[in-house]
Order: C-alpha cells, then structure tokens, then sequence
C-alpha cells in the first residue's frame, strides 16, 4: 500500500541517518563510540520486550532517539508505545534482525571495549600535537560533542606533558560567568588552552589564540 511504501521510506531514510551519526561518534573518540553502541544495546534489547508484549515505538519516539543517539538514552521510552497486531506484521522476522544487530553490536563492543587512553591512537595524537602547538603560543580544541570533550580534558589534564600549562574546557553546563572568566584569562595569557564544544565557539572571542 502506499502508506506501507512510505513508512518503508521513512524507515530506511532513519537507518541512514542512524549510520552517519554512529560514524560522527565514531570519529568524535573511542568513547563517545563505545557509550552509543552500549546505549543502542539497551535500546535493542528493549525493542525486543515491547515487540514480545505487542507494543512498539512511535514513529516520532523512533526518530527522535536515532537524531539524539550518543548522548544518552531516553528516560521515557515507556511512554512513547503504542500497540499494534503482531499477525499485521512480520514480528519473527523483525525479532530474528534486531537479534543479528544484537550479535553484530555485542562483537564490536567486545572489540572496543578493553581499548584504554594510554591505546587510544586518536588521544595519543592530539596530546602530541597539542603539546608541539601549546609550546608556540595559545590552543582553542573545538569538538562536536560534550561527552568526547569530557573525556580528552580529563585525559590532558592528567597527562604529564601538561602539567606545567593551565588549560580549561567550556561547556554548556558551566554556569555563564565561569565560562566567561575563563575567556578572559585566556585573552589575558593566564590559560594556554581552551577545549570546548562547537556549540559554544559562537561568539566567543578568542583574540590572543595562535591555532584553532
């Protein structure tokens, strides 16, 4: 039926889309990879519970936690169900899929899973490069999401090769006049670097930086 070829449609459109966002964790940090395959585990084997009980996601639910992948999963998956028919529908087959994702994603955590800040090759490469750029003069780091940003400063912070340089992070969840000190001591020379997500790039005025 054409209402059956549309939501086929929207369907795989949805897969598309939830590809490139598991590919833009993926390049973001091994970790803010490793939290959306954990968190799509979950979400799967949920799906497998509401589909045994006949219930499923709305289509609106569904897309809004493939858009929102990655940070965190949804409190309130509960309350976006709604009940369907399972003989209207191939449920074995379904079922038999999201089993295979299962299997698929369960080999790919397995794989990640054990990688440590001290293996990971995209952090040991920006800790390199940034401490060559530092020694020339002030750092701005921009990343995409706040999960990888947390877990680069922290791993910078700790790392020997920074102890004697004051580098801060800027994130939404600083309170306004804590983001905006730190802008000032970076313009004043008193920070060498500032590691923050692109949502706040705008606006900020980093007039002394020497690499962004």
């Amino acid at each position: 039926s054409p209402e059956g070829q549309l939501a086929l449609g929207i369907m795989i459109a949805l897969e598309g889309i939830f590809r490139t966002i598991l590919l833009k964790r993926r390049e973001s940090s091994i970790h803010a990879f490793r939290k959306s395959i954990r968190y799509h585990l979950e979400f799967l084997r949920r799906l497998k519970e509401y589909l045994a009980e006949g219930k499923f996601l709305t289509k609106q639910a569904f897309r809004k936690y493939v858009v929102n992948l990655g940070e965190e999963l949804p409190e309130d998956l509960e309350e976006e169900l709604e009940d369907f028919r399972k003989e209207d529908y191939q449920t074995d087959k379904l079922l038999e899929d999201i089993d295979n994702d299962i299997s698929l994603l369960d080999e790919i955590l397995g794989r990640i899973s054990g990688i440590t800040p001290e293996e990971d090759a995209k952090l040991l490469e920006l800790e390199d490069r940034l401490s060559e750029l530092v020694s020339n003069g002030q750092v701005v780091v921009f990343t995409y999401y706040a999960d990888t940003l947390d877990y680069i400063f922290e791993q910078v912070a700790e790392s020997e090769k920074f102890r004697r340089l004051r580098i801060e992070k800027i994130s939404g969840r600083m309170p306004p006049p804590k983001r905006e000190e730190i802008v000032k001591q970076f313009v004043e020379g008193d920070v060498q670097g500032v590691m923050s997500t692109d949502g706040w790039s705008e606006g900020m005025n980093f007039q002394s930086d020497q690499v962004v």
